[in-house]
């Protein structure tokens, strides 16, 4: 699987390749997907000075650690590849408020927090978007949206007699419009990538990798604000496109200035 930020484990051998300018190293670690020490090459984003990258192995899992500088914040994303074959990804936030001077008259409740006299600290969203190119088994992959629902039988009936069956609800999501998909914590929704044309030796299932968003809050802007317009890719949890070679940033090529300038995608 190739995810926006550039993470791919192809036959064994990891690798990380982030796109823009970037710098190079190259360490030995002992590999935990591996039975023998294997060479690891990556590059990440020269963002400034403090771009940092760490590379840590345990028992269990092969940690890929990065920390981005974004003017008054600092980033830490873990790339974290499990020996089952899970890729999790933690987003940590440090560094310095975003605040500004309050006047005599204004409060900071409830929209934000006063951090010290006249200073509020403002409510905002920190989004982040991760692109998915899968090809599990093959490039013929389908997206299908599970969702955990009660059984429709009655309470007493022979399918449900003592009223305690639910099942996984599957549902293809076969256009770009049923792909633009939100969380629902009522059923506990998650998304499988799935190949039909492969089935699991074990469960003899088409084999499939399952996508697993639940800390996905909506975008709290109104829409036609500001920021609704600016961070478009943030008003759904999941998009579900056909695969095109030159879009390469759900979130767009550079940062939208004008709110009603067109995304630019590449």
């Amino acid at each position: 699987m190739i995810f926006s930020q550039g993470v791919m484990f192809s036959d064994g051998n990891p690798s990380l390749e982030l796109s823009g300018r970037s710098v190079q190293a190259c360490n030995e670690i002992n590999c935990p997907i591996s039975s023998k020490s294997q060479p690891l090459k990556a590059s990440i984003p020269f963002c400034s000075t403090h771009n940092l990258l760490h590379l840590r192995s345990a028992k269990d899992k092969l940690i890929i650690s990065q920390i981005i500088t974004a003017a008054n914040y600092e980033y830490g994303f873990y790339h974290i590849f499990h020996l089952d074959g899970t890729y999790q990804l933690e987003v940590k936030l440090t560094g310095i408020l975003n605040t500004y001077p309050l006047h005599p008259s204004e409060k900071a409740a409830p929209y934000g927090t006063e951090v010290a006299r006249r200073v509020t600290a403002h409510n905002h969203q920190h989004i982040f978007s991760l692109r998915i190119d899968s090809e599990i088994d093959g490039p013929n992959n389908t997206v299908v949206q599970c969702d955990a629902v009660a059984a429709d039988d009655p309470v007493g009936s022979s399918g449900n007699y003592y009223g305690n069956a639910f099942y996984s609800k599957k549902s293809p999501l076969r256009t770009s419009k049923q792909g633009a998909a939100e969380y629902c914590h009522e059923t506990n929704r998650t998304w499988d990538i799935v190949n039909s044309n492969v089935v699991h030796l074990a469960a003899k299932e088409p084999v499939s990798y399952k996508i697993v968003s639940r800390e996905s809050p909506p975008l709290l802007a109104k829409p036609g604000s500001i920021v609704w317009k600016r961070a478009g890719f943030a008003r759904k949890t999941l998009w579900v496109t056909p695969y095109r070679d030159y879009e390469l940033f759900p979130a767009g090529n550079y940062i939208r200035g004008d709110p009603d300038m067109p995304v630019m995608r590449r």
